[in-house]
């Protein structure tokens, strides 16, 4: 059986309080110093899923971005698709608005979340940890 992160499970499903009214600024550089750039990115991307907000390009740049430097937050979303660990897909950006989603290819939804878990999560506020929620995946 192969799961993803997908937007058709967001309205359904119950987030933990932990996980709720999430606005991630900036991810702190010492927190993703143990992490290769591209995993920045990856780990990026499964916090905005986990807390069901819409992993845009825009919004990744918000958050690695200045860990990363200006233009290479999209050059590593390219290695990623490229490599198979991320997915596009067109859908709703917020209210009225659509554009360019990026999810985590299925076979790598448990590999995202160890290295938040391992790398992550334990240099983090617990104000910006986040819980993982299964739900959220679904078969394909």
């Amino acid at each position: 059986m192969l799961y993803s992160i997908v937007e058709i499970r967001r309205d359904e499903v119950e987030l933990p309080e932990k996980n709720k009214g999430k606005n991630f600024g900036p991810m702190n550089p010492e927190t993703l110093k143990q992490l290769g750039d591209e995993f920045k990115v990856l780990v990026a991307i499964y916090k905005l899923s986990m807390t069901k907000q819409p992993p845009t390009y825009s919004k990744l740049d918000e958050m690695v971005g200045g860990a990363l430097g200006k233009h290479n937050t999209l050059r590593l979303l390219h290695f990623l698709a490229d490599w198979g660990f991320v997915e596009d897909q067109y859908g709703s950006t917020g209210p009225n608005t659509a554009g360019r989603l990026h999810y985590i290819d299925s076979d790598h939804v448990q590999d995202a979340r160890e290295m938040y878990e391992k790398y992550v999560r334990p240099h983090e506020k617990p104000e910006d940890q986040i819980d993982f929620v299964p739900d959220l995946l679904i078969e394909k």
